[in-house]
């Protein structure tokens, strides 16, 4: 197989090739490769820069997108304290109301309660606060949903059939009580 002349690989005609390669002319073709390293040069560094900006702007923007991820979630912790401080406050009114003694237990089942959206509107705030509080607030609704059911069910039968285990009852109770208390150590510690 023929290896074909280098002008014709490099796409010259014989006569600039020709041009080239004389040494008489060497000083010119010099300048040339100079002005065309210079070119190249100026070219590189231009694309180089454009790069840089362009990576700045995309390192702004992702800065501004992590520090609006930091303020929401922020924001978001605020308002799940702030829910989860008022649910403590009203749980709590509602378990010192609640009775104590054998001879006052009937007044339970015509009491009030909380209902579930406020039973789920305290696991979310919980669970938004932080895992610690999680594990505790789970026996507090335990112990709430107990006595909840146990109101639904005094008031739902009649009276024969209204009977609750004083036992079972203060021991719940104290439960709730305890635990509610827990929840909020946690979220005052959690600040």
């Amino acid at each position: 197989m023929k290896i074909p002349e280098l002008h014709y690989v490099l796409a010259l005609s014989p006569t600039m090739w020709q041009w080239l390669t004389e040494n008489n002319n060497s000083a010119a073709v010099q300048g040339l490769a100079a002005m065309l390293n210079v070119i190249i040069t100026i070219a590189l560094a231009c694309l180089t820069g454009w790069y840089v900006l362009l990576t700045h702007k995309m390192l702004m923007m992702q800065q501004g997108q992590f520090q609006s991820t930091i303020t929401a979630r922020a924001r978001e912790l605020t308002q799940s304290r702030r829910r989860l401080a008022m649910l403590i406050t009203r749980f709590s009114k509602i378990l010192d109301q609640l009775p104590w003694e054998d001879r006052d237990l009937e007044k339970f089942a015509s009491m009030a309660l909380w209902n579930d959206r406020d039973m789920d509107m305290f696991e979310e705030a919980v669970l938004a606060v932080g895992p610690d509080s999680a594990d505790v607030a789970g026996e507090f609704i335990e112990s709430v949903r107990w006595l909840a059911g146990e109101n639904r069910r005094l008031q739902e039968r009649d009276e024969a059939a209204a009977i609750i285990q004083p036992d079972e009852y203060r021991h719940r109770l104290i439960a709730a009580k305890t635990k509610l208390a827990d929840v909020a150590m946690l979220l005052v510690g959690s600040e």
